[in-house]
């Protein structure tokens, strides 16, 4: 790992001097700040030409973007403005986490869609250092509770008050439900703190932050639950799958793609706690049901999101982005 600096300056002289001192066949990003660092050096690099792809990990610039409270709406069209005049400009190829990641790149961006080759995401099947029983009696967890987990930053997107909500009502009816909430601090989380504060089921509710052990508590966990707003493909929904959680997760196109609703997972409509909390219940009802959606979703991860998957995907990525820039010389979208 190389450290190019702390200001965009630093980084932006850091890696031009890098690539122009270097011998790069291929530049990739990801995310929008090192997308626009490595086209603009791209585009001022004159007498140097490497070919150039970036990865689509999320629907940036959908509607629902605009119902975020900490996002500027002016600001978010004049993002969208620079990585679409950028992306014309260096014309890199792209890859994208899903489908609906894919379209949405084209209706928002204008990307040629023969430019951009979907490549799911991985995960590495994982050998818990501990086990589920022992974990359990790490985090004070009775043998008969059952446990639901959601990890996620906290920020709008992943609508931790609205399954808090919807947990309120689980727990109304089954006592012995828990809900585990990992993920870093965020947008949202004097909001969430609040919330917790005065609920009646916050006794039921453990708030564990940033955690390195998150194989662990998804095994220690009954049923994974991500009631986003947005979402691209979630890689916590699939290492849920790898561990053979059953999922509840929203009606959202890139969460689709990564399960068979009905068969792996229950979908529910986040913007109505209900419905989350009718799906929750139903898999504490129904555990019959829940053991087969969670054995559907291994078996789904097993074909469809094994980390050697995905990184044979990438290679053939990546070699036909050398491939056909060197063959066609494209040059714009």
């Amino acid at each position: 790992m190389i450290y190019l600096g702390n200001t965009w300056w630093q980084r932006f002289y850091g890696l031009k001097k890098l690539l122009t001192n270097g011998d790069f066949d291929l530049l990739h990003s990801c995310l929008l700040s090192s997308d626009l660092l490595m086209r603009i050096v791209s585009l001022l690099s004159w007498g140097h030409r490497w070919n150039l792809s970036f990865s689509i990990v999320s629907n940036s610039y959908g509607s629902h973007r605009y119902k975020d409270a900490s996002i500027k709406p002016w600001k978010l069209r004049v993002v969208q403005w620079i990585d679409a005049i950028s992306l014309k400009l260096s014309s890199p190829l792209a890859h994208a986490v899903t489908q609906s990641a894919k379209l949405n790149a084209i209706e928002h961006l204008g990307i040629n869609p023969g430019y951009v080759t979907v490549v799911y995401r991985g995960r590495p099947e994982v050998l818990p250092v501990e086990s589920r029983q022992k974990y359990r009696q790490i985090l004070n967890l009775r043998a008969e509770a059952r446990v639901f987990v959601h990890v996620g930053r906290q920020e709008y997107a992943k609508n931790h008050i609205g399954l808090i909500a919807a947990f309120e009502q689980v727990w109304q009816k089954h006592p012995v439900a828990r809900l585990l909430l990992v993920g870093r601090e965020g947008n949202t989380s004097a909001e969430v703190q609040q919330r917790l504060g005065v609920s009646p089921a916050r006794d039921a509710i453990l708030c564990l932050g940033h955690r390195s052990d998150v194989s662990e508590l998804l095994r220690c966990a009954d049923v994974f639950v991500l009631p986003s707003h947005y979402e691209g493909l979630s890689g916590a929904m699939i290492e849920a799958m790898e561990a053979g959680l059953p999922v509840i997760c929203s009606d959202l196109d890139g969460l689709r793609e990564g399960c068979e609703p009905d068969r792996s997972a229950l979908l529910c409509d986040p913007k109505r706690p209900e419905t989350v909390a009718a799906a929750m219940n139903r898999m504490l009802d129904e555990p019959d049901l829940a053991q087969r959606l969670g054995a559907r979703g291994r078996e789904i991860f097993l074909q469809r999101f094994t980390l050697e998957a995905s990184c044979q995907g990438m290679l053939a990525f990546f070699e036909s982005v050398v491939a056909k820039s060197s063959r066609a010389g494209h040059t714009a979208h």
